[in-house]
């Protein structure tokens, strides 16, 4: 026979080896039942135990859950809620944030089934956790899990989209010219395969192998845009996939961004004003004849991308601009390159005392006491 009984502990919770003691004690007083106790908020059915199986009780609660703690989730417990940027290459290698609540040293994180290494995973605060290298992964979404040493996990549902491509390099200058390899995973691509930089076709289209294409980017203002490539029927966009930028260093020169491999962003300034030269000639090698895309011009932002599928460097540099000596950067290997241009100056007759300069360009540089200098566009 069961004697229903329910019993408050200071903390809430059900006492059952308290309710087993007073149930055998019941039992040994004759008393068949025991009515409902007022105020009670647990209850536990308690069941006369055979000689020898010991103090316990059977509860009804469900067993845990393996994404939670035994005594369930708190409000202590790590939350994930977001992970910033949701998507990346196939490869991995990704820098991305996870965003959540609660998060404490010591937390391991999963892309799909893939654990990420403890040494690229930091605590940045407790609601954010950044990841240094994603792991590699099949195009297509995966869940993405954090997990406490105690074995309590937060899941977050497709919150990561490994990409099917991505571009090598993925930014370049806003002068366009940059030359960019496609890689791709289980793709088709053909020699008809098409592929649009935002709204610009990428041109001079080379098919490498069904998951690797060459092509060069158009001039675009500065910001990132997507990519798509169209076989047939069929087309796949990766947003976020290359960055237009300045290319350029106005305060220091000289040449940065890594190694060259097919393309070389040139940026030309004037030396005493720091603005940009337009339409200064640049060319890569000793041969000022060279034909473009290893050379080209300026545009106003005094920048130009000079790129071929077999540019490596070391290589060298030269720029030329009307009423400017001409520079040149020898055995350089940085794709960006920044070159300072001295003008050519010609005192004006008569006013030396004031200061005032003017060139065979029609400009007039008004050169102040502090050693600071004035560009006007003197008018026609």
């Amino acid at each position: 026979m069961a004697v229903t009984l329910c019993f408050r502990d200071h903390g809430g919770g059900a006492r059952p080896r308290a309710a087993t003691t007073f149930a055998a004690a019941l039992f040994a007083l004759g008393i068949a039942a025991l009515g409902t106790l007022t105020g009670c908020a647990t209850a536990n059915t308690i069941t006369p135990i055979d000689a020898g199986e010991g103090d316990s009780a059977v509860s009804d609660a469900p067993p845990p859950s393996r994404d939670a703690p035994r005594d369930g989730p708190s409000s202590s417990s790590p939350v994930l809620l977001a992970v910033r940027p949701d998507h990346g290459p196939f490869n991995g290698g990704s820098n991305v944030v996870l965003r959540g609540s609660n998060f404490t040293e010591g937390l391991s994180v999963r892309f799909g089934g893939s654990l990420v290494q403890p040494r690229y995973v930091s605590l940045m605060d407790r609601n954010r956790l950044v990841v240094e290298r994603t792991p590699e992964g099949n195009p297509g979404p995966v869940d993405v899990t954090i997990e406490r040493d105690d074995g309590y996990r937060s899941r977050l549902a497709n919150g990561y989209t490994y990409d099917s491509f991505y571009a090598d390099p993925n930014d370049g200058s806003i002068a366009g010219g940059t030359r960019i390899t496609l890689r791709g995973r289980s793709t088709n691509w053909t020699a008809g395969t098409t592929v649009m930089v935002d709204a610009s076709p990428c041109t001079e289209l080379t098919l490498v192998s069904p998951s690797e294409i060459q092509c060069t980017v158009a001039p675009h203002p500065q910001g990132t845009v997507p990519i798509t490539v169209t076989t047939g029927a069929e087309s796949s966009t990766v947003a976020d996939a290359f960055t237009y930028r300045e290319t350029g260093d106005s305060n220091y020169g000289g040449f940065s961004g890594g190694p060259i491999r097919g393309s070389i962003n040139v940026s030309v300034y004037n030396q005493l004003t720091g603005g940009a030269i337009p339409l200064a000639f640049v060319y890569t090698g000793e041969n000022p004849l060279v034909a473009p895309p290893r050379s080209g011009i300026t545009n106003m932002a005094g920048q130009a991308t000079l790129s071929a599928p077999d540019l490596r460097g070391p290589v060298t540099i030269t720029a030329v601009a009307k009423c400017f000596a001409s520079s040149t950067f020898v055995s350089i290997d940085g794709r960006d390159a920044t070159i300072f241009l001295i003008p050519w100056l010609d005192r004006v007759p008569g006013v030396v005392d004031h200061g005032l300069f003017l060139t065979e360009c029609q400009e007039l540089l008004i050169e102040t006491k502090n050693g600071d200098v004035k560009h006007l566009r003197r008018e026609a």
